[in-house]
């Protein structure tokens, strides 16, 4: 752990600094998670009530205020990918699997990202049906596919279209499938973009986008991998990228598991 920890601090502070013993990295890691998240917690729900009035605010402030909350989401997600770096390799990453709904965790990740699309003038096309159920942890699969979306949206040019869907293949699996109309991975670069610390190019400059940790998409191979799955990717330069998840252990909803109409 000793390599990546001081690859890490090197990253955030730009000079290369000594690592503390193995086993102080996942308490220093915890409680360093800890004392960001909670005034980023507290930063995010002053943003939300801000968006309550968000109609009244002039369009300078409205882009303000989306932008605020575009990085304050995008830190969020930069905290929990170096806490859960450690949980995985001190083998104390939880996870705990049950029959869930996949489209209501797809939708649960797009809405956690609207505010990135809006802000990168990409739209999330999610085709709901059919329905189907995944033996999947709901909260670490909502990592995974914010993980893949973000990705998705921040490679994507503006008025571009990130498309959704998920389908039973051939072989029985379920595959739920991402794809961007980015600039594609160079195909001699595709083994590498699993890797931490790893990267297989950067956003459009248009954008603005800040180049990423390199940690989201390893620990997400990773939460696949704990789940019975498997992620990967099809792409080509020029053409756009397909991140794929397959699972093997999902049903289709039955009547009696049907959530009431009114549910949310």
């Amino acid at each position: 752990m000793g390599l990546w920890f001081r690859r890490l601090v090197t990253w955030f502070v730009g000079a290369d600094v000594p690592t503390p013993a193995p086993a102080e990295h996942l308490d220093l890691l915890t409680v360093a998670s800890h004392e960001l998240r909670t005034p980023l917690t507290s930063i995010k729900a002053s943003i939300n009530m801000l968006n309550d009035d968000r109609e009244e605010m002039s369009p300078r402030a409205k882009r303000l205020l989306r932008i605020a909350e575009v990085e304050t989401d995008r830190l969020i997600r930069l905290t929990t990918e170096i806490l859960d770096s450690a949980r995985n390799e001190a083998g104390e990453l939880p996870i705990h699997c049950e029959w869930v709904c996949l489209t209501s965790v797809v939708a649960s990740s797009c809405e956690a990202l609207s505010g990135l699309a809006e802000h990168s003038n990409v739209t999330v096309q999610f085709d709901r049906a059919p329905q189907f159920e995944i033996f999947a942890d709901s909260t670490r699969m909502e990592q995974v596919l914010t993980n893949i979306l973000a990705n998705a949206i921040r490679f994507s040019p503006e008025r571009g279209t990130v498309f959704v869907r998920a389908e039973a293949d051939a072989f029985g699996q379920m595959v739920l499938e991402i794809k961007d109309e980015g600039p594609g991975i160079d195909p001699a670069l595709q083994p590498f973009v699993f890797h931490t610390f790893k990267q297989a190019g950067s956003a459009p400059e248009r954008q603005g986008s800040k180049v990423g940790s390199g940690l989201g998409l390893s620990i997400t191979k990773t939460l696949v991998e704990r789940m019975g799955g498997t992620l990967g990717v099809r792409s080509e330069r020029g053409r756009g990228s397909v991140f794929y998840v397959s699972l093997r252990d999902w049903r289709k909803f039955t009547a009696s598991r049907l959530p009431p109409r009114n549910a949310a």
